[in-house]
């Protein structure tokens, strides 16, 4: 702004997720001259001055864009979003409009959006995967004998599953049964150290039965495996009575 030289770098911590170190090449305010080029001690500067923006950690932003995919109604992801947000600003009237205008506009955004690469459904599928290979820890093609899996994992994610799930519970919230979707979305979490869920990865598949949640979850696993050969669960918690518990629950004492 008019030739100021304050730059920072900022460094997200690996540990503390929601915290950033921030390292100042510059504090000062200044420019090349040395005078002071904004804010309230240059005289030539105009406008209304700075707004409070309310913090959007990673957090509470994959909280909230899984629940516009879910087609939850937009008042009660506000609601959830304004709960985030207010652990780190506090109750604030402009804080939550500003939070009422960030839900509108991801929402428009997300479902503006398209990921219709090809009228051929299986061939979209296959170009998206290209395109995010990074972010899949599994896929199964639909055939004659097997169902069509879709695991869907960020690198954030997968930090988070690894630093929360370790010896601890793992939950999968299903929408199966939901009929606007054409295929059933489970949601695998965990929960932090307030107890409140983050959502550490997706599934998309039409199948509940032992062999196919085997293969995924078996996947999910060995993933965090991948960075941390030795972290395991306690627990894996599954949202329906139409799961094959008994057997899910021998395949998991294995993966142990």
């Amino acid at each position: 702004m008019r030739g100021c030289t304050c730059h920072f770098v900022v460094k997200r911590l690996y540990a503390r997720p929601s915290l950033a170190l921030i390292i100042y090449n510059e504090r000062r305010h200044i420019n090349k001259s040395g005078f002071i080029c904004h804010g309230p001690l240059d005289r030539d500067a105009i406008g209304p001055g700075a707004k409070k923006i309310p913090y959007i950690g990673n957090e509470i932003q994959q909280q909230t864009m899984s629940m516009i995919y879910l087609g939850i109604p937009e008042e009660n992801i506000l609601e959830k979003h304004i709960e985030g947000i207010q652990r780190y600003c506090g109750s604030d009237a402009k804080v939550n409009s500003l939070a009422s205008q960030y839900v509108h506009k991801l929402g428009m955004i997300i479902k503006r959006s398209t990921h219709e690469l090809d009228l051929d459904d299986q061939a979209s599928i296959r170009m998206w995967i290209e395109r995010n290979r990074k972010s899949v820890f599994f896929h199964q093609d639909t055939s004659e004998s097997d169902p069509f899996i879709l695991g869907i994992q960020t690198e954030w994610q997968l930090q988070q599953m690894i630093r929360f799930g370790h010896r601890s519970v793992v939950a999968a919230d299903s929408t199966f049964g939901v009929k606007r979707l054409k295929y059933p979305l489970f949601t695998v979490l965990v929960f932090d150290s307030r107890q409140h869920a983050l959502p550490v990865a997706w599934v998309i598949t039409r199948s509940f039965a032992k062999p196919d949640v085997s293969k995924w979850l078996k996947a999910l696993i060995d993933r965090a495996r991948s960075v941390e050969p030795g972290w395991k669960v306690s627990g894996f918690l599954i949202d329906d009575a139409a799961a094959e518990i008994d057997l899910l629950r021998q395949d998991l004492l294995l993966l142990k």
